[in-house]
């Protein structure tokens, strides 16, 4: 027979795995607008920066070595304000922790739109916008991405799609992997026909998204593996 106990404790963990897949999604949604909407750049697949900045060394055209390198930095950074807020700020309940990097990645994702749609306006330069949104969304791509590390969710990472596919085939997870990478692939698509219409929606959609995640962290009670990784870090 099934609990109360149980049953919240299930209900949580379909709360914490919904929302993560919502930022799968998201970083879909960031990838796709980056890519095609801002010089061939990566700001949730950071990584991907690196072969950009090869390639542009080498004199490919349409790829500038600054901007990838300025995404990979944004992000390296984020990472580290992740790292921060967990190992130096007090947290009664591991959700508590989680929904504030969200909402700061919201802020940041917000940010981006901001300067796109005044770009549009312009009240900012082109150029300007895409330095702006470059450290603004880069940042907000890499407390993210350093927060799911830290949270160490099973199977899920928010950024990285190949840190979930699945790798044996007795993997429990496999599910759960699957499915992350479904809901990247939904962002970038959904990413590409915003992008018809500006790159402000694309930004304004990924920091709603992520605001109702951070909802989401609100509403609910930590989960036991939160807590384990809570108590181990005191």
């Amino acid at each position: 027979m099934t609990t109360i106990g149980q049953s919240t404790g299930s209900r949580n963990e379909i709360t914490l795995h919904a929302s993560l897949m919502m930022l799968m999604f998201v970083a879909g949604l960031v990838d796709a607008a980056s890519l095609l909407g801002m010089g061939h750049i990566f700001m949730a697949n950071v990584m991907g920066n690196v072969v950009f900045m090869a390639l542009a060394a080498s004199g490919v055209p349409q790829l500038s070595f600054l901007r990838s390198a300025a995404a990979l930095a944004a992000a390296s950074v984020g990472s580290c304000i992740a790292s921060y807020l967990d190992t130096h700020l007090f947290w009664r309940r591991r959700n508590e922790w989680l929904a504030f990097v969200v909402g700061l990645a919201a802020v940041l994702l917000t940010l981006s739109a901001i300067a796109s749609q005044s770009s549009i306006q312009q009240q900012l330069g082109h150029e300007w916008t895409i330095w702006v949104v470059i450290l603004c969304a880069g940042t907000s791509m890499g407390i993210r991405n350093g927060t799911m590390r830290r949270l160490a969710a099973q199977g899920l990472t928010t950024t990285n799609v190949s840190g979930t596919a699945p790798t044996e085939s007795l993997n429990l997870y496999w599910p759960r992997k699957i499915t992350s990478i479904i809901f990247m692939f939904s962002g970038a698509v959904c990413g590409s026909l915003l992008l018809r219409f500006s790159l402000c929606a694309v930004f304004a959609s990924g920091a709603a998204i992520s605001a109702v995640c951070m909802v989401l962290q609100l509403v609910r009670e930590e989960t036991d593996r939160e807590a384990k990784l809570r108590r181990s870090t005191l």
